[in-house]
């Protein structure tokens, strides 16, 4: 297995980051409308709430991960 070059592991950190973005995206935007609602939340969609804002924590720690990653071995050029 080769080691991606920088450009493809900027790529890919690209591509993850869009993707929280959208996770982001969704989140924000599920909250808002059922805050303009004033619905009443069922447990089962509180829990996925609770999943999905769990998912993206992790996701936002890992790219960061990442890109302290990247920083170490490409920040000197």
């Amino acid at each position: 297995m080769t080691t991606p070059t920088p450009s493809q592991q900027l790529l890919q950190f690209h591509d993850d980051f869009v993707e929280l973005q959208s996770l982001c995206a969704f989140l924000c935007d599920a909250m808002v409308a059922i805050t303009l609602a004033e619905l009443l939340v069922d447990k089962r969609s509180v829990n996925g709430l609770q999943l999905c804002a769990g998912q993206v924590k992790r996701r936002a720690e890992a790219l960061e991960a990442q890109l302290l990653g990247l920083r170490a071995v490409y920040g000197g050029v």
